[in-house]
C-alpha cells in the first residue's frame, strides 16, 4: 500500500470529518443518510488520485441522479426486483448474457433504449451494476421509511 503524503492525509481526514458531520446531522434530523453522506463525500474527496471501486460506484450513482434524474423518488416506483435485475445484467460477463442482436439481455427489466452495455470495459459495467445495487438499497430504505417496505 502506498504511503500518503501529509497533504493527502489532511485531505482524507477532512473528508472523514465532512462525512461524520453529515451522518450526525442526518441522525439528528431523521433525514436520509445516504444522500447526506454521498454529498459530503463527493464534495470533500481527498486529493489522492485513487479510482477505487467504491468511489467509482458512488460517482456513477451520483451521475444517475444528477444527469438521468434517477433519484430515490424516481426509483421508488420500480417493481421490487427491477433495479437488481438490471444490476445482474450488467454484472454478467458479456459472453454469458443471453440476448439476440440489437436486444437487451434476458432479464433486463426495461426497454432496449435503456440498455447501455460497455462490453469492452468490464470495470464500467461492474460500476453500473454496483450503482444499481446502491439504488435498490436506497429504494428499499426509502420505502421502509414511508411504511411501505
Amino acid at each position: 500500500m502506498t504511503e500518503l503524503s501529509t497533504d493527502e492525509r489532511e485531505a482524507l481526514e477532512e473528508s472523514v470529518q465532512h462525512i461524520m458531520r453529515a451522518a450526525r446531522q442526518n441522525w439528528l434530523t431523521g433525514g436520509v443518510a445516504e444522500a447526506a453522506i454521498r454529498s459530503a463525500l463527493l464534495a470533500a474527496r481527498p486529493a489522492v488520485d485513487v479510482e477505487d471501486g467504491v468511489s467509482l460506484i458512488a460517482a456513477e450513482r451520483q451521475r444517475q441522479i444528477d444527469v438521468e434524474g434517477y433519484d430515490v423518488g424516481h426509483d421508488s416506483v420500480h417493481s421490487s426486483d427491477a433495479l437488481i435485475r438490471a444490476a445482474v445484467c450488467y454484472a454478467t460477463p458479456a459472453h454469458m448474457r443471453l440476448a439476440l442482436a440489437g436486444r437487451a439481455p434476458l432479464g433486463w427489466p426495461w426497454g432496449v433504449s435503456h440498455w447501455k452495455p460497455t462490453p469492452d470495459d468490464r470495470v464500467r459495467e461492474l460500476v453500473k451494476a454496483g450503482a444499481l445495487i446502491a439504488a435498490e438499497i436506497d429504494r428499499l430504505n426509502y420505502r421502509a421509511g414511508e411504511g411501505r417496505g
